[in-house]
């Protein structure tokens, strides 16, 4: 069950305390007062706002969206760190076998290959 709230005009609910918090669109400063002196907050306040002014449904879509991002980052490090770490200086000048264990020969490498 999907439960919507009417809000008094030129107020919004806080995420962070569930509050109800003086806010108009071209003044924010009662909300930014809230923030700092309810929250301790001072930076990405915008970013709280937006928040503030989002549905129940929208910031879970946001969450879901980062969650996502999150398990990619995480899969690709998991590929990163399962791969022989090579220093910039083997990138650069690779040795390749010649056919013989003892002997080995720098590889030709082209610039694009070492990034």
């Amino acid at each position: 069950m999907n439960k919507t709230v009417k809000m008094k005009p030129g107020t919004v609910f806080c995420v962070l305390c569930q509050g109800v918090v003086s806010y108009k669109k071209e003044e924010v400063k009662r909300f930014n007062d809230h923030m700092n002196i309810e929250h301790g907050a001072y930076h990405n306040l915008r970013y709280i706002l937006a928040g503030c002014l989002m549905n129940s449904e929208e910031r879970n879509i946001v969450a879901e969206i980062i969650e996502e991002r999150e398990k990619v980052d995480d899969d690709q490090a998991e590929v990163v760190n399962n791969e022989k770490e090579v220093s910039v200086f083997d990138k650069a000048f690779p040795l390749v076998k010649d056919g013989h264990e003892e002997n080995f020969a720098p590889a030709i490498v082209t610039i694009s290959e070492m990034v």
